[in-house]
């Protein structure tokens, strides 16, 4: 009986623990989706009642566990008048695929953060508007949440209104890199000296040139948020939270934590407070392949190379004779590939017999975790490109946008990979045959990479777990907070410091130069008479 009563309780130990979660994610990358939807889906697996908004549903990992998907859709389809989203629809892939030979590497920056603000008000906007989140959780007074998730690194800080509404801590999940952005919200080092503008092409050590770059981005960054973004998300805060307090308030009671998708391994080390858990690696949990891809894996005796432009860029974008040239490359070498291949452009290159295309979609993660697997090709988004390394495979960057210059400057510092510009056959010639060579140092560097990612004392998505479950523990993370987080630009500058100093010099510099002043002109006008009185003398 006892035993029975014992593992009765422990039975009921999850749903005692069970807390009603809200994770908001609407911006629309299957890769980003990838990786934010790996911890609510292991909190939902913890028996955790989760409520996620996407865009679409989530490709990888099992969706049954939550209690409720909110399909929001493409943001740009609440916003079909705009000229940007009408671009994207139309001419999405050769916008994205040719966008690095349109845009100078030096405006990246610019216009990526710009992209940023963009992103974050429509994809609030929508996802607050969109009638199925209005019914399932707007419209209901008797609906209460514990805990809110979203992803800040887009701009989507109005989102903590969701926290205010529900009288719950915020927390943040980052997909990619630290980000200087969201380090400022938290307290983290954002020094423009030594933290670089993510979409920088460096590999973290800046140059006298690439910190006077660093510099003039950050100016813009801040100054265009205060001038531009932080407005328009303090406009949608009140729009659909009027009684909310405002957002710098919000951010200090109610963002309590913030998860990355990151390791110094594979980046740069940096000095963040308790509040920001480092989990990378928190969305790779291997699964079984379909069954032609496990027998094509198992059966590749030289070994697989991995083709994918990853989910915001078609093959199909390229010129034909990029497209001709990657295939010839491929037809030359003794691996089997396979490639992430748009439906149109496999109809318009003759396919080797070595190379297996789907035009859907590949697990990638699973792919290469296989130990056939010996490359992967990739536009050199930081998702694929960690994905590879946690399993020691290099990786051969292309890439076009964005971070993935910033991306591909940490593989070549890191050296596990090379990244080539010249789209031609002889470049993917030199580099599929440089980096497929027996014992290259690539390889080597990239197992080393392996090893460190997965020498973390507790497991990525295990620590991303405990740490949510801490703030729902304690209501909030305060304690974690560093006054750094709440210090003010002109604390920060010592702006008051110094005009106090001023104010005290000169209270306590007054008198004493009037009592100078005053001593002077008495010894002066003594001087005066005594003169005056000789002259009468005389």
């Amino acid at each position: 009986m006892t035993v029975a009563v014992i593992l009765l309780a422990l039975a009921m130990c999850p749903a005692a623990w069970a807390a009603d979660i809200l994770v908001v994610l609407p911006a629309p990358s299957d890769d980003h989706l990838c990786v934010s939807t790996a911890l609510p889906r292991a909190l939902a697996e913890r028996g955790h009642s989760v409520t996620l908004a996407v865009p679409w549903e989530p490709r990888s990992g099992n969706n049954h566990v939550f209690r409720e998907i909110i399909y929001l859709g493409f943001y740009g389809d609440s916003f079909s008048s705009n000229i940007l989203i009408d671009q994207w629809r139309t001419n999405r892939p050769w916008y994205l695929e040719n966008a690095g030979n349109v845009v100078p590497g030096w405006a990246w920056p610019f216009l990526m953060t710009a992209v940023q603000w963009y992103v974050g008000q429509r994809a609030v906007e929508h996802a607050l508007l969109h009638p199925e989140f209005e019914r399932v959780v707007l419209d209901r007074p008797d609906r209460r949440f514990d805990l809110v998730m979203g992803e800040l690194v887009l701009k989507q800080e109005a989102l903590l209104g969701l926290a205010h509404r529900f009288d719950a801590p915020f927390v943040a999940v980052q997909t990619g890199a630290d980000d200087a952005g969201v380090a400022h919200l938290m307290g983290g080092p954002t020094h423009p000296a030594y933290v670089a503008n993510r979409y920088l092409a460096t590999d973290g050590s800046m140059d006298i040139l690439q910190r006077a770059q660093n510099v003039i981005f950050y100016a813009f960054d801040t100054v265009g948020a205060f001038v531009f973004h932080l407005p328009t998300q303090r406009r949608l805060l009140r729009e659909f939270s009027p009684k909310a307090p405002s957002l710098e308030e919000l951010v200090r009671s109610k963002l309590a934590l913030t998860i990355y998708n990151h390791h110094p391994a594979f980046g740069w080390a940096s000095a963040m407070p308790p509040n920001v858990v480092h989990a990378a690696g928190l969305h790779i949990q291997a699964k079984p392949l379909p069954k032609h891809l496990q027998g094509m894996l198992d059966n590749a005796t030289a070994g697989v190379v991995v083709f994918s432009l990853g989910s915001s860029m078609e093959t199909s974008a390229m010129p034909l004779e990029v497209q001709r040239a990657l295939m010839t490359a491929f037809s030359e070498i003794p691996h089997k590939v396979v490639a992430r291949w748009s439906a149109g452009a496999s109809k318009s290159v003759r396919v080797p017999r070595n190379v297996l295309v789907d035009t859907a979609w590949i697990p990638q993660a699973d792919i290469l975790a296989h130990p056939s697997a010996q490359l992967l090709v990739t536009a050199c988004g930081r998702t694929g490109v960690l994905e590879a390394l946690w399993h020691g495979v290099p990786v051969l960057c292309i890439p076009r946008f964005g971070d993935q210059f910033a991306a591909m400057a940490l593989v070549q510092k890191h050296g596990v990979g090379i990244g080539i510009r010249q789209r031609t056959l002889a470049a993917f010639r030199a580099a599929l045959g440089q980096l497929l060579a027996p014992g290259s140092s690539e390889r080597e560097a990239a197992r080393r990479t392996s090893r460190l990612l997965r020498s973390q004392p507790v497991p990525p998505l295990d620590a991303a777990v405990r740490a949510v479950e801490d703030v729902l523990q304690w209501r909030n993370a305060s304690h974690l907070r560093p006054a750094s987080a709440d210090a003010t630009w002109y604390q920060l500058l010592f702006v008051d410091l110094a005009v106090v100093a001023a104010v005290t010099a000169v209270l306590v510099a007054a008198p004493v130069l009037l009592v100078a002043f005053l001593c002077l002109r008495a010894r002066h006008r003594k001087n005066l008479r005594g003169r005056s009185s000789r002259k009468k003398a005389d």
